[in-house]
């Protein structure tokens, strides 16, 4: 059992009882005769359930009455460990980004055709009556979405919930971003459906409020323009900085522009994706019609942090 639930069983008995305590932190190894003595039990306890498993006691989180909902576990191993900081390190891992093609992401393509390979939805070309988006859509890559730009992406932010709460809250932030498991009314509904049903936009007071709505909702448009002008301003400055000497477009308005003639609700412009963490393969035809052929994997983690941070 962790040290979580231990804690938070310890509080319950307190609160049951009525005790008054007064909590005195006591070093770990520091020669307090009563704490080394329970260091000591427990080592000895330990050694003991090795050679006698019919010892380990497994908790019933719900006989013991305990707030959490579910227990995590792993080939049967009950996981009570740091779950924000190993998330951290599986969301960066390569090899374990199989949630990466899952259907609850991949919602450029709700109706699941490219999740295997990956591939650009047929969907969307088929849309499309513009040559030059086309050529844009089919000459960067075979693959729709880079996710290796989002793997970058968490590998790099990981290392930075020791600067101090606000880069741990972000790395919490992009985690929930990506996995489309923000607060947003349709989520909360999953738990708490009777408070939380028919949870509107509180933009547009419209639509039921959900990330892809937020990302689409008409109240916001000038938000996301103030974020698009930022975005301009990120590579401006980065690709000075990296002596890139690119041909960025003067107005955000010409800034990765939508590569369908014909949007409708399931379509997520290119700005409102790198929100979330996606970044479409066609954008870098994009890159290279600006002269930015080089350092694309340091451009495009930056610009995915950056919108993020913005969004």
């Amino acid at each position: 059992m962790g040290n979580g639930s231990i804690i938070e069983q310890i509080i319950r008995i307190i609160l049951i009882k009525q005790l008054s305590i007064s909590w005195v932190k006591v070093k770990g190894h520091s020669g307090n005769i009563h704490n080394d003595t329970a260091d000591d039990i427990a080592k000895k306890a330990a050694k003991l359930a090795q050679d006698q498993n019919n010892l380990i006691i497994t908790p019933n989180h719900r006989a013991m009455h305990s707030s959490m909902q579910f227990k995590l576990s792993w080939n049967n191993y009950h996981w009570d460990g740091q779950l924000r900081k190993h998330l951290s390190t599986f969301a960066s891992l390569p090899h374990c980004a199989d949630w990466a093609t899952s259907d609850s992401l991949s919602y450029w393509n709700p109706d699941n055709t490219f999740n295997d390979r990956n591939s650009i939805p047929s969907s969307l070309s088929s849309r499309i009556s513009n040559v030059d988006n086309y050529v844009r859509l089919f000459s960067s890559s075979t693959s729709y979405i880079r996710w290796d730009f989002l793997w970058n992406f968490f590998k790099t932010i990981r290392h930075q919930n020791r600067f101090g709460p606000s880069f741990s809250t972000f790395n919490s932030f992009a985690l929930k971003c990506s996995n489309n498991i923000l607060p947003t009314g349709n989520n909360l509904a999953k738990r708490h459906d009777q408070i939380y049903d028919n949870w509107n936009c509180v933009f547009c007071n419209r639509n039921l409020e959900t990330l892809r709505h937020l990302l689409n909702c008409p109240a916001l448009t000038q938000q996301w323009k103030t974020i698009t002008d930022s975005a301009l301003n990120f590579l401006r400055s980065l690709t000075t900085k990296l002596r890139i000497r690119s041909t960025l477009p003067d107005d955000s308005n010409d800034l990765f522009l939508i590569i369908t003639d014909f949007p409708d609700d399931d379509f997520t412009p290119p700005i409102q994706a790198l929100a979330t963490g996606i970044f479409p393969a066609y954008l870098e035809s994009d890159f290279y019609k600006w002269n930015i052929r080089s350092h694309l994997k340091i451009i495009s983690t930056g610009l995915i942090k950056h919108i993020m941070s913005e969004f």
